[in-house]
């Protein structure tokens, strides 16, 4: 089980939690964490919303151990208030340009998927405020990819070419600077796993998509999962609490009923079984959502997953953004391996 403090940003970072928040308070060092490792971990937004009801249910007293209690939860929020109003800034800027861009190219005969961003934020978050996102994520056909260039050049971008990473130049994305967000706040991309080792087993293009994923011009609920599945597991190794909330929200319905039998040949498709498998068992078992459980429970049917996923854990998630993160790197760096070689 979570100590005390991780329970309660598990608690605090899901955008509609279940059940009653944890009973043991909080002290003063835990607020400084959770302004510290909420921001960290994508999940803020969340964390202040969340903090206000709970303290107004059931009073700062049973939320809070501190001399003034008071004085130290206004100090928190507006340290958390500051910070979410930057990320939701920028994620506001980001739909803006998201949608002058999808316009041209759309005017141009480019098809484009948009992934996670505001795609998550839209459809699988109450409110699109509760999940900021950093950039614009693009899917594209390959055969788009000059069109989709050129349009990108029009409108002031500029290609920032892959120079690090052992891999370089192979990644299967293309990151886009603009003059006003930075380096990369666009990422074009021709397949969803960027690891060219990986991708030998694991691959989602735009084709596959559209062919298995998509409905009425946008993902399914389903490939919602899915690519928020394959995105944790094989792109980031779970990172985020972010990653594992974008996962429960699918498996709650929020963007409509889940089609397992659908999801189930999408991950047959582009040999992602193992990944979705696992990260469901591994979103479930940290999060303790019945929802994720029960899906969990009905899609996975092998020891294999199971036990790769009991091989990953919860520690490597909990402690991404605090001192004991290289304590459980190797569990993060033993999953993606296996992952590569049982998938």
């Amino acid at each position: 089980m979570p100590d005390r403090f991780h329970a309660w940003l598990l608690w605090l970072g899901d955008p509609a939690p279940h059940g009653s928040a944890p009973a043991a308070p909080l002290d003063d060092e835990d607020l400084e964490r959770l302004a510290v490792e909420g921001d960290r971990h994508r999940v803020s937004p969340a964390i202040a919303r969340n903090i206000r009801r709970v303290t107004a249910e059931r009073g700062l007293a049973a939320v809070l151990r501190a001399s003034n209690p008071e004085a130290a939860v206004a100090a928190m929020l507006e340290r958390l208030d500051f910070g979410v109003a930057h990320l939701v800034g920028r994620a506001e800027l980001l739909r803006a340009m998201q949608q002058a861009l999808l316009e041209r190219l759309a005017a141009t005969g480019v098809s484009a998927a948009v992934l996670k961003g505001s795609s998550f934020a839209d459809r699988l978050y109450p409110d699109p405020a509760l999940r900021p996102f950093d950039d614009i994520d693009l899917m594209l056909p390959d055969e788009e990819f000059p069109a989709a260039r050129a349009v990108l050049t029009e409108l002031g971008y500029r290609h920032v070419p892959q120079t690090s990473g052992r891999h370089a130049g192979h990644y299967a994305e293309e990151k886009w600077a603009h003059p006003v967000l930075g380096t990369s706040p666009v990422e074009l991309h021709w397949d969803l796993v960027n690891s060219p080792k990986l991708r030998r087993r694991v691959s989602l293009d735009f084709a596959q998509l559209e062919r298995f994923g998509m409905a009425d011009g946008r993902p399914t609920a389903g490939a919602l999962l899915y690519i928020a599945a394959i995105h944790a597991a094989a792109g980031h190794g779970f990172d985020r609490l972010q990653q594992i909330f974008d996962m429960v929200q699918a498996a709650r319905g929020a963007a409509g009923p889940i089609d397992r039998d659908a999801l189930e040949r999408l991950a047959a498709e582009t040999g992602g079984g193992l990944a979705l498998r696992s990260a469901l068992v591994i979103a479930g078992r940290l999060t303790g959502d019945p929802a994720m459980r029960a899906l969990a429970a009905a899609v996975v049917r092998d020891r294999r997953t199971r036990g790769l996923a009991r091989v990953f854990g919860r520690s490597p998630i909990l402690t991404a953004h605090n001192s004991q993160r290289s304590r459980h790197a190797w569990r993060r760096q033993l999953y993606r391996e296996l992952l590569v070689r049982l998938s």
